[in-house]
């Protein structure tokens, strides 16, 4: 048996575990999707490891032997909030077991980091993936889509005594005052998700904001979202609304987000939303939210850690 040794990856890996990924992945998508869109891969870029490497530097992952690299896998870990993504194994060494030991590094790096339930996702069509993970303990969690809403009528039933500000606006000592809000709105809604250190980063390498909705000193709900160069859509990456929300907060924060949006000039605004999350499907399906069928599945290993509130977030990159 080929025994990997893993270890952190490093700027000098960039370009290698780029390659890897397009060689990896470009195949199975084609088989999957045929001469379909989604069935043509776009480049692993050299500059999305380099801000993986800059977010959790320790959670990019890279398997070797005998001084090849063979695995890659990316890690992300929130509190007791976790999941990985981009797992590669090199196409001439797939098959020998490189992908259960990819998994089982990447699931003790999180272990490590304090994280109670893991999660992943993958396509639909690819079965092969799903018994993959099923034979290693994970069961399916959830549909993962994404639900968009135009931006250029505002949602009713808003209260107007809500205040709502991105986190770039904020000086340094509010920021800090933020994230601590941020992490304890995470314990509330994702039992133990602490976003802080993704909220943090994205501001820093200009991924995008995070707009944060307060009702008095309480921080009600936050949209972390990203931009798109050329892009016409605002695309959200995780939306939290606090339990404590009442019908018509839940609507304020929504509304918030849609203003945020169309003042930054985007035709419309989208969120993740898993189709088995019965209440996250009704607040956007009652707010005009329609749903695109660029769908994943979720699978998850762990502590099982049903969301209070609303808890809408993908678990890729």
């Amino acid at each position: 048996m080929m025994n990997l040794t893993f270890r952190p990856a490093v700027a000098a890996d960039v370009r290698r575990l780029s390659k890897l990924v397009d060689m990896a992945y470009a195949p199975v998508v084609r088989r999957l999707y045929g001469d379909s869109p989604r069935g043509r891969w776009v480049h692993y870029e050299e500059e999305k490891v380099l801000q993986y490497l800059d977010r959790e530097g320790e959670g990019v992952r890279v398997g070797e032997w005998q001084g090849h690299t063979l695995t890659f896998c990316v890690c992300r870990a929130y509190g007791h909030f976790g999941w990985f993504h981009s797992l590669a194994v090199h196409p001439d060494y797939q098959r020998r077991g490189l992908g259960r030991q990819a998994v089982a590094d990447a699931e003790a790096y999180l272990w490590r980091q304090g994280v109670q339930r893991i999660h992943l996702m993958t396509w639909p069509e690819a079965t092969q993936n799903l018994g993959f993970y099923q034979a290693l303990g994970y069961a399916a969690a959830g549909i993962s889509l994404f639900a968009y809403r135009r931006t250029d009528s505002p949602l009713p039933d808003a209260p107007p005594q809500m205040t709502a500000h991105t986190f770039a606006r904020l000086d340094a000592r509010a920021q800090d005052a933020a994230l601590a809000a941020i992490d304890a709105l995470g314990q509330d809604v994702g039992a133990g998700a602490a976003y802080a250190p993704w909220v943090a980063w994205t501001q820093r390498q200009q991924q995008g904001d995070t707009l944060l909705v307060w009702r008095q000193e309480r921080l009600l709900g936050m949209a972390l979202t990203y931009w798109r160069r050329q892009a016409n859509w605002l695309e959200g990456k995780a939306l939290l609304i606090s339990p404590a929300a009442t019908a018509a907060e839940q609507a304020g924060v929504l509304e918030a987000a849609r203003a945020w949006a169309a003042a930054k000039g985007r035709g419309s605004l989208g969120f993740p939303i898993d189709l088995m999350d019965a209440r996250a499907m009704a607040l956007l399906h009652r707010y005009g939210f329609r749903l695109f069928g660029d769908s994943m599945i979720t699978l998850a290993r762990g502590a099982d850690a049903a969301p209070h509130g609303i808890h809408l977030v993908r678990f890729g990159g």
